[in-house]
């Protein structure tokens, strides 16, 4: 049986061409165009808010002033909140006035690496900054009433490292992206140059499938996953299974490795910052670790000290973006019985335009509550997580933000790798 879908072979390329022309209408083969078979969270113009955040060193003009070919020291650092974005450079800024109120305004600031002469500058999509500045798990750096991530440091990062930015996509070599830089300057829905292998689709044609039915075979072997809005929480299906782990019984006489002999408080504090993976091959290792891990209770009380606070955080709205706490919200209550979901605040049943209203809502995200609660079917909800493509998109982030904690660490530990600036 085929495991790939060979170039040469004209009747397999012909059933892919048939499935993808299955896809689309004549009239809608048109560049930009998002096709109705796309899952829902792909392709939904929702998610991004058009605001960026620039780091960076910006002078009157909104450039960085170079000498010599060096850049200025992150002391001279700061964030803006900008729109109005062509290729990095953009021409509004969010300002606040004296009385408090912020109103955008047009001015130009530059972090297009594609700058002639290069710049140092770099920006972040809003919520991806709101991630870096959520996930991370560094202490507050030394520098005088610094927290980390700071932009001194961001920006010193990025310009002192060996290898340097891309010219063209402005993506740092030292971090891995998972392959999606591929599909950089196309559309969300244009994924086939992140596609690895066609395992998926040979299988489904060796199958039998046909036309509209390989659909679901190419957006996995494309990777399609990534293209998901990170925060589309699963919903517990009506008929809701709780997962099981099969029970192989001791050896007599069989005896505990040294780790679970320790108390339950010290290995709860060891085994929530596993990553799930690590933690069920653990588990995998021995017979007695396998039946202490996988006991309910047990498991259960390592998951939701994983998603409070350990490796397992990615799971819940980040502080400060509201949509996302009313997203998860509603879906993380579906995995409670009825009778035992908490009744809403008066607040978050305000129209989702009252901006003070949801605000005060969010003062006190009903989040951590839901987590907590023994109600909430825990190892059902991580499953389903596991199994939801947004929610691996959302774990990729999350891995990302890691790698840049590890670059954070070597800065912090080795200072600059090149000295590219100027006081």
């Amino acid at each position: 049986m085929a495991t790939e879908v060979h170039p040469a072979d004209e009747e397999t390329l012909a059933i892919v061409k048939d499935a993808l022309l299955s896809s689309f209408s004549d009239k809608d083969r048109m560049p930009g165009h998002i096709p109705t078979w796309l899952p829902d969270g792909m392709g939904n113009a929702g998610y991004s808010t058009g605001h960026y955040v620039a780091v960076g060193c910006f002078d009157e003009n909104g450039e960085a002033s170079l000498r010599d070919g060096k850049v200025p020291e992150g002391r001279h650092a700061e964030v803006r909140r900008v729109r109005d974005g062509d290729g990095g450079d953009f021409g509004e800024i969010l300002t606040t006035h004296e009385d408090g109120e912020e109103a955008w305004e047009s001015a130009y600031t530059a972090c297009s690496v594609r700058s002639e002469g290069g710049v140092p500058n770099v920006f972040f999509c809003e919520r991806c900054y709101a991630y870096l500045e959520e996930w991370q798990s560094l202490p507050a750096s030394a520098s005088e009433g610094a927290q980390a991530p700071s932009a001194a440091e961001l920006y010193e990062i990025v310009n002192s490292r060996k290898a340097r930015r891309d010219e063209i996509t402005g993506l740092l070599p030292d971090i891995d992206y998972d392959g999606i830089e591929a599909s950089l300057n196309q559309w969300q829905s244009h994924f086939i140059a992140c596609r690895r292998g066609s395992k998926h689709l040979a299988h489904a044609i060796n199958t039998g499938l046909r036309g509209a039915d390989l659909i679901p075979a190419i957006l996995q072997d494309c990777r399609a996953w990534m293209f998901m809005r990170p925060d589309v929480w699963p919903e517990s299906p009506k008929a809701m299974q709780i997962p099981t782990f099969a029970e192989y019984p001791l050896a007599r006489g069989s005896t505990m490795p040294r780790i679970g002999n320790l108390p339950n408080e010290l290995l709860l504090l060891i085994l929530h910052d596993l990553p799930l993976p690590s933690l069920l091959a653990l588990s995998a290792t021995c017979r007695s670790l396998r039946a202490l891990i996988t006991a309910p209770a047990f498991l259960d009380q390592v998951l939701k000290e994983a998603m409070t606070q350990g490796s397992l955080r990615w799971l819940l709205p980040v502080e400060g973006l509201l949509d996302e706490h009313e997203r998860a919200c509603a879906a993380l209550q579906t995995w409670m019985p009825e009778e035992h979901r908490p009744t809403p605040a008066p607040s978050s049943l305000a129209p989702s335009n009252d901006v003070e209203a949801r605000a005060a809502n969010a003062a006190e995200p009903p989040i951590k509550p839901l987590v907590m609660s023994p109600h909430f079917q825990r190892l059902a909800f991580v499953r389903a997580c596991w199994q939801s493509d947004s929610m691996m998109n959302r774990k990729r982030l999350w891995g990302q933000v890691k790698q840049f904690e590890g670059l954070w660490e070597d800065y912090r530990l080795h200072g600059w790798q090149v000295d590219r600036f100027y006081a």
